[in-house]
C-alpha cells in the first residue's frame, strides 16, 4: 500500500495532479491511498515551502516549483512509485489452530496484504484420531465442528478489520487434512505465496519463541515464511535486519530481499555475526545488496560476537528494527542460531518478526 498526501490549496492543479495519480495507481493496479491536505499548518509540519507537493509514505516530497511543467513533477512521481510493482504475491496462506496467537497472526497478515494486493486465506489442517482396531474416527463429528470453526474465524476476522483505515483484503479459508507441517509444506509450493505464522506457545529453544511447527515450517517451505511472536501487531517496516551469512548464498537471494525491502521503502540493515577471520567485507554487502535499481537504504556492519542470537538481539534493539530477515540454506548457520546447546539462556528477540527466504523462493 502506498500512501499519498497531496498538499494544495484545490488549484486546478492540484486537482488534475490527483486525477493523474488516481488514474496511474488504478491502472497499475497497485494498492493505494490519497489524502487532501489543504491547511497551512499541514504544510509547514510536512516540511513543505511550496505547492502543490506530493508526501509519499510519510517521508518521500516532490515538489512542484523542482520540476519545469506539470507533466515532469508527475512522472517523477511516477519513477518512483514504479518500484514497487516489482514484487508480486498472489496469496498469504497463514495457517490456523484457532487459537489466539493465530488469529492475531491473521490480522497481521491482512494488514500485510494490502502492500502486495494479494488474498488471504486462513488455513486449517485437520488429522483426526482414528481407532487402530476399527479405522473408525474417534469423534465421527469433530471435522465438522472444525470447518465450522474455520468458517467462524474468518467471520471474527473480518469484524476485527472492520473501522479499519485500509481493509480491501479479499480473506478465504482453505481446509485440507493430514499432518500440518507435510501439507503446510506442500502448499507452499504455490507459485508467489507467502506463510504467516503466529506462535504456537511452545516450549524449548526456538519454540520458546515461534514453535516447534513453525520452525519447521521455517525451514522446509517453498516460499517466503513469516513468523509472527505472540500478541506482535502489524505497523509498516522502517528498519529491516538481515542476517548475512556468506556472499554465495546471498547471491541467491539478494534480489528478493531487495524487492521485499523497496516495497516498504524501508532501511535494510545487513548484518553478519561471527567472531574471528570469518570477515564480510562492506564492498562485497554493497555489490549484493545496493545495487540493481532499488535505491535500498544499505547499513553494512559486521559484528564480533559467537553467540548469533545475542549479537542479533543486541544490535536489533539499538537500531530499533522492525523486521529480521534470515535464510535457511547454510544448514550449520540455522543450527547454531537454533541449537539448544547454544541458545539456552537466548531466544530470538520476542518481539521481533522473523521473515525466512530460501534459495529458490519466488516472488
Amino acid at each position: 500500500m502506498i500512501f499519498f498526501k497531496i498538499l494544495g490549496v484545490g488549484t486546478a492543479e492540484h486537482e488534475y495532479l490527483k486525477s493523474m495519480i488516481v488514474d496511474w495507481m488504478r491502472k497499475e493496479n497497485i494498492p493505494f491511498a490519497v489524502d487532501d491536505v489543504k491547511e497551512i499548518d499541514d504544510f509547514i509540519q510536512s516540511g513543505i515551502t511550496s505547492i502543490p507537493a506530493v508526501v509519499i509514505n510519510d517521508h518521500v516530497k516532490f515538489q512542484r516549483k523542482d520540476f519545469n511543467d506539470l507533466r515532469s513533477f508527475a512522472h517523477a512521481i511516477f519513477d518512483y512509485v514504479d518500484r514497487f510493482k516489482k514484487l508480486h504475491m498472489k496469496k498469504i496462506i497463514v495457517p490456523t489452530d484457532f487459537s489466539e496467537n493465530a488469529g492475531n497472526a491473521g490480522q497481521y497478515a491482512i494488514k500485510l496484504s494490502q502492500y502486495f494486493n494479494c488474498e488471504v486465506t486462513l488455513l486449517h489442517i485437520f488429522h483426526p484420531a482414528v481407532d487402530i482396531n476399527t479405522g473408525y474416527f474417534l469423534d465421527p463429528e469433530i471435522e465438522t465442528k472444525k470447518r465450522n470453526m474455520l468458517t467462524e474465524q474468518v467471520k471474527e476476522l473480518n469484524q476485527s478489520m472492520q473501522g479499519e483505515v485500509v481493509t480491501s483484503a479479499k480473506i478465504n479459508s482453505q481446509f485440507a487434512m493430514g499432518f500440518p507441517i507435510e501439507e503446510i509444506v506442500r502448499l507452499s509450493e504455490e507459485a508467489e505465496c507467502m506463510i504467516v505464522m503466529g506462535a504456537t506457545g511452545e516450549t524449548g529453544m526456538f519454540g520458546k519463541v515461534f514453535g516447534s511447527i513453525s520452525s519447521a515450517v521455517a525451514r522446509m517451505a517453498h516460499c517466503p515464511v513469516l513468523l509472527v511472536p505472540s500478541g506482535k501487531s502489524f505497523r509498516p517496516y522502517e528498519q529491516i535486519m538481515y542476517a548475512s551469512n556468506e556472499s554465495r548464498f546471498d547471491e541467491k537471494i539478494a534480489l528478493i530481499i531487495k524487492q521485499f525491502v523497496s516495497t516498504f521503502d524501508a532501511k535494510l540493515h545487513c548484518i553478519h555475526v561471527d567472531k574471528g577471520a570469518d570477515y564480510y567485507p562492506d564492498w562485497e554487502m554493497k555489490g549484493l545488496f545496493g545495487q540493481n535499481g532499488y535505491d535500498v537504504h544499505l547499513v553494512e556492519a559486521n559484528i564480533p560476537e559467537t553467540n548469533i542470537a545475542k549479537g542479533l538481539n543486541q544490535y536489533a534493539s539499538d537500531k530499533e528494527i522492525d523486521l529480521l530477515i534470515m535464510g535457511t540454506r547454510h544448514r550449520n548457520f540455522w543450527e547454531n542460531l537454533v541449537h539448544t546447546s547454544v541458545t539456552k539462556k537466548m531466544a530470538l528477540h520476542p518481539q521481533l518478526p522473523l521473515l525466512v527466504f530460501h534459495a529458490g523462493d519466488k516472488l
